[in-house]
């Protein structure tokens, strides 16, 4: 990604968005992301007919979208939602928008009632949902949209149908990438993953990178090296086990500290690695989020 689309899709200034509303389709697609655009640009590029319906669904998800629009387009929306009724581009373009956080929760609660899985995992989606609409459709015994419901934010809220998942094996995956899993399940995961290694190494690899992970746990693998990348993803990991993977000479895993944004300033402050490239790309990320 260039920098000058990393300002697009980070930047609040929203006189620098206006000026790059003419610019190419990349840029446009970073626009219609960023919360910080205007409203009224948002609707622009929601009625241009040169613009891909791919970014129509971010524009419908960004919350600076009215809010009155996305009501009065829903109110002319079927619930049962079928694909092959309304045309692809609108059934797409109406699935990203239910995902929108600025949707009155009735609306939600309405749509929650389709029988169409794809409606509900959007819904999921939305970081607005009521806790009351995600112990509804949690009594569900789809696979599908249990797993959605395994990685809804608010699991954590919903004791019965956190429940309900943790009898399933097969739900610990995505259980494991919600950043919001409760400690004492994370460790649960951990401890079932020392005994069904496996066919596990995703579950064990989300578990090592989810920030929830208690430090004991993060502890108890930092001495073995090959899980060192893993654990530079982590965006909580503790800044004085950080310093000592910088101090090693592995490139790989000081390249991946670098994609973590929160680690960057960590990785040069104490890295005497004499790699340039390293160094100038860590500089880089650093002034890409200064930018922003």
């Amino acid at each position: 990604m260039n920098n000058l689309r990393i300002m697009c899709s980070k930047t609040k200034n929203a006189n620098f968005l206006e000026t790059m509303m003419d610019s190419d389709m990349g840029n446009i697609r970073h626009i219609s992301k960023n919360p910080a655009t205007p409203p009224n640009k948002l609707r622009q590029i929601f009625h241009s007919e040169k613009i891909h319906h791919n970014v129509i669904q971010d524009v419908v998800k960004n919350p600076s979208f009215p809010q009155a629009s996305i009501n009065r387009m829903l109110e002319f929306m079927s619930q049962d939602f079928k694909e092959l009724d309304m045309g692809y581009k609108k059934y797409s373009i109406t699935l990203a928008m239910l995902q929108n956080p600025n949707i009155n929760n009735k609306f939600l609660s309405y749509f929650a009632k389709s029988k169409n899985k794809e409606v509900i995992k959007s819904i999921l989606k939305n970081p607005s949902l009521a806790v009351e609409i995600i112990e509804d459709i949690g009594e569900s015994y789809h696979p599908e949209i249990l797993k959605a419901v395994a990685s809804n934010p608010k699991i954590g809220q919903c004791p019965k149908v956190l429940g309900k998942i943790m009898k399933y094996s097969e739900m610990y995956e995505p259980l494991s990438r919600n950043a919001n899993l409760p400690v004492s399940h994370i460790r649960y995961l951990e401890t079932y993953f020392c005994k069904h290694r496996e066919n596990n190494a995703m579950l064990f690899a989300n578990i090592l990178i989810n920030p929830n992970t208690p430090l004991e746990i993060l502890e108890k693998y930092e001495a073995k090296k090959n899980y060192n990348v893993i654990l530079a993803s982590n965006p909580k990991i503790p800044e004085k086990m950080l310093a000592k993977m910088v101090k090693t000479n592995s490139v790989k895993i000081k390249s991946e500290i670098i994609t973590n944004i929160k680690n960057v300033y960590v990785l040069l402050k104490h890295a005497q690695h004499k790699n340039i490239g390293i160094k100038t790309t860590a500089v880089l990320r650093i002034a890409q989020i200064s930018a922003a």
